[in-house]
């Protein structure tokens, strides 16, 4: 059975099924961009079981590849994770473009993530939203893969390799195999507008009514009596020009 990240700040569902032999799924190198597909199984079928079953049979390729992605994200929002993204990776969800010897296998450098849906205009849902979103700020965080989308991943060895999220579609492997998923329907600006808001500290909130006069008379004897009352705060007191902070806060400042 494939682990988890350890880090993964998402429930994950644990597979119970053995999976199958592990064959050139050894992970080489930090990934650089999320690899997004669509699981497009039995039309009707549960896109969910139909996914854990194939990555689990014994007769998943001919040379029982096993698990062809990193994690897949339900319908529901759950996630199932099938290898450890730091020390293992997903048999071939994409593979070479042009050759093997010019360019590398997508799953080389990427994080492969299927997510449930039955047919190519069928909307993602909320749930995947958010559990994308989460997926796209653990990436971000271990591993500085930006929210941002790819227009197309070359896969060249001779050139740098890209970071951010691309679907399979395109990939110089997907365009190679005809590949349409995830298609014009994934969301990408919603999840990484969510990513954005998860990792965005909430803004403090005023200890002042934004509403308030700064300049308001009786608000002065309050703040004079307050810096009496410290220790040392004696002396004359002159007013200073009431200003404003980034959070609309007011700031009332006087020289002793």
């Amino acid at each position: 059975m494939g682990s988890h990240p350890k880090k993964l700040p998402i429930d994950v569902v644990q597979i119970t099924q053995a999976l199958p032999d592990k064959k050139f799924r050894k992970r080489e190198v930090d990934p650089s961009y999320c690899l997004a597909h669509a699981t497009r199984g039995v039309a009707g079928g549960n896109q969910w079981l139909g996914t854990i079953n194939w990555f689990v049979s014994n007769n998943n390729g001919e040379w029982n590849w096993g698990p062809s992605a990193d994690g897949l994200v339900g319908a529901d929002g759950r996630l199932c994770v099938f290898t450890d993204w730091y020390t293992e990776r997903a048999n071939w969800s994409a593979g070479y473009g042009a050759s093997s010897g010019t360019t590398f296998g997508a799953d080389e450098h990427g994080i492969s993530i299927e997510f449930a849906q039955s047919a190519a205009l069928e909307d993602y849902t909320q749930a995947q939203i958010e559990t994308a979103a989460k997926i796209a700020v653990f990436l971000n965080k271990e591993w500085g893969i930006p929210f941002k989308q790819l227009a197309y991943l070359n896969q060249r060895r001779d050139l740098p390799i890209s970071k951010g999220w691309v679907g399979h579609e395109h990939t110089a492997n997907g365009v190679k195999t005809v590949k349409s998923d995830p298609g014009s329907k994934f969301p990408y600006s919603k999840i990484f507008t969510r990513a954005q808001e998860l990792t965005t500290p909430p803004k403090p909130s005023s200890t002042l009514s934004p509403a308030l006069n700064p300049n308001d008379p009786l608000l002065w004897p309050a703040v004079y009596d307050a810096v009496n009352n410290v220790p040392n705060g004696l002396g004359s007191h002159e007013r200073l020009p009431v200003t404003r902070n980034g959070y609309g806060d007011y700031l009332f400042r006087i020289k002793i």
